[in-house]
């Protein structure tokens, strides 16, 4: 786990050493995200922006944490939770890296800059935020640890981990939608978003963290630990 976590580590701080893009690379928009936009603009862009970072960083993260680190703690399974706490920061820096990358280099400009109107947004007085638009860092953040929780709780087999599943995906998709709404975002940036954050949620347990029969393990006894399976059913009726 500490190899994982180090060469997490290291693509995070890779990823920081881009140069914040001064000009765009990716100026023009198209129909699909111009129809997107104008449909989910919201009149107090600033307010839809707010309440979308109180969903990708207050409430995902917390209902993420809450459910496979904090749960397992109260139910005596100290070992499950450190292995789950490890798995979702490997996940967030993977994910954040992944995301600075993108954004640095694709170089895309936000929408509010290419109306005109980013002196209605959170990002009115910030000159950094103008080429930055793909993909949104938000949604990212939410989907990936939506994802890593909910296929987490499927491989420990914890009994709520379908309402996980729901809860913290509709949570995530209410943070793409509001990101258009703040005029922040393109359709086309959140729904990358979503899928690279849903991809890596889902990816780095299953690969990093093979599974294994309860019954052909013995106690967990440290954050290395293989999952446990899940049960056939509950296998079955993964969301993510």
């Amino acid at each position: 786990m500490l190899t994982e976590t180090g060469a997490s580590l290291a693509l995070l701080v890779g990823a920081t050493l881009f140069p914040v893009p001064k000009q765009c690379r990716w100026c023009d928009s198209n129909a699909f995200d111009r129809a997107g936009h104008d449909a989910l603009l919201m009149s107090n862009p600033k307010s839809a922006a707010a309440v979308s970072h109180v969903f990708s960083f207050g409430v995902v993260p917390a209902t993420a944490i809450g459910a496979v680190s904090v749960a397992p703690l109260l139910r005596d399974q100290s070992s499950d939770a450190l292995a789950n706490t490890a798995i979702l920061l490997n996940v967030l820096m993977v994910d954040v890296a992944l995301t600075a990358t993108a954004k640095f280099n694709v170089a895309r400009r936000r929408p509010a800059f290419y109306y005109g109107r980013q002196a209605d947004t959170e990002y009115a007085s910030s000159t950094t935020e103008q080429n930055v638009s793909f993909f949104s860092g938000d949604t990212s953040v939410a989907f990936s640890l939506a994802a890593a929780s909910s296929t987490v709780a499927f491989l420990r087999g914890y009994e709520y981990a379908p309402y996980l599943a729901v809860g913290s995906g509709l949570a995530a998709s209410t943070v793409g939608v509001l990101r258009v709404s703040a005029n922040v975002h393109w359709p086309s940036d959140v729904l990358t978003g979503a899928f690279v954050g849903t991809a890596v949620g889902i990816g780095l347990p299953l690969l990093l963290h093979p599974r294994v029969h309860p019954a052909d393990s013995s106690p967990a006894a440290g954050a290395g630990a293989p999952l446990r399976s899940a049960p056939p059913q509950l296998q079955l009726t993964m969301l993510w």
